[in-house]
């Protein structure tokens, strides 16, 4: 009986250092694969070292990144594709320097540029031109996917709308068209007074006899006809994005209108910035997503981080 009972220990004891060495290999696994969920970087423990230097080189990716976005941006005369080639090589340049600093001590970094992240200025100030896009074309899309809309304001001209107290005629009244008619702005004239409808559920509809009337469709307000109506923007904290925006019988408006949105839009449908034509679009870089890799004899980390201006200030 006395040998079975050792036996038994000895067998305990086995499963046990069995048990351990799998539970360290796991947690080995897990301080490689996900740095920020097992250390602290104001830690003392001198086997975190390779760890504590991974975070602080993704912190200093972040706060170096952060700088660029806003240089490269303002030196940027182009499309969005000329803004992201311009920052992706800003990162890499900046990734050269800073792995200068590491190589000696046997580590091995580098930061990639794996995301550019917009906001879209679209701007048509020509008083005189129809709100078609580049092409002339009546029925356009604005823009298709914004995960947000900053700013949209039109001043909207009597002289091309329709005159009429109908709309329902295909190819007529000018309309403004968002998450395709569940929000839906329709500009029109009777004799002398410029009309404004808003049907969202319910209708609003705005008259004034002083054109060009001024519609801010972010915050629902029409200056010039005393009226307000109800913006297509989310007030009660619930999202609407992604929002798709079309113009129809753009060909029967004109004014000016300036939109801003996160996200990008079809160039194809607009001049290039700078150019002075209507409509035309203005990429800003405002974000980034940047893939960080930290490689040393003892560890091996990457993962792919949100760098926002602003955010690493202070």
């Amino acid at each position: 009986m006395e040998a079975l009972r050792r036996r038994d220990r000895g067998q305990l004891l086995i499963i046990t250092a069995i048990s351990l060495a799998i539970l360290l290999v796991l947690m080995a696994l897990a301080l490689n694969t996900a740095v920020y969920g097992v250390i602290h970087a104001g830690g003392a423990d001198d086997d975190l070292r390779e760890e504590r230097s991974a975070v602080r080189y993704e912190d200093d990716v972040r706060r170096g990144i952060a700088g660029l976005i806003p240089a490269v941006d303002e030196t940027t005369d182009g499309d969005y594709d000329t803004h992201r080639m311009n920052l992706s090589r800003a990162v890499a340049n900046w990734s050269h320097v800073a792995g200068r600093q590491e190589v000696t001590d046997g580590v091995a970094t580098n930061a990639s540029l794996a995301e550019a992240r917009f906001e879209t200025d679209v701007v048509h100030d020509n008083e005189s031109r129809a709100f078609t896009n580049r092409s002339d074309a009546a029925n356009w899309a604005v823009a298709d996917n914004l995960s947000a809309v900053d700013r949209y304001e039109m001043g909207i001209a009597r002289e091309r709308l329709v005159n009429t107290s109908d709309c329902s005629a295909e190819g007529t009244c000018f309309e403004l068209t968002v998450d395709g008619g569940a929000w839906v702005l329709t500009a029109y004239r009777t004799n002398q007074k410029v009309v404004i409808r808003i049907d969202a559920g319910d209708t609003t509809k705005c008259e004034t006899t002083n054109p060009p009337v001024a519609v801010n469709l972010t915050n629902g307000s029409f200056d010039h006809a005393d009226c307000s109506g109800e913006t297509f923007t989310p007030v009660d904290g619930e999202s609407g994005a992604p929002y798709a925006i079309r113009y129809a019988n753009a060909d029967n408006v004109t004014g000016t209108y300036e939109l801003r949105g996160e996200g990008r839009v079809d160039e194809s449908d607009y001049h290039a910035a700078g150019s002075g034509a209507s409509p035309r679009v203005v990429p800003r870089l405002v974000g980034a997503n940047v893939t960080v890799t930290y490689r040393s004899p003892e560890l091996h980390y990457r993962t792919t981080i949100r760098v926002d201006p602003g955010e690493t200030d202070g």
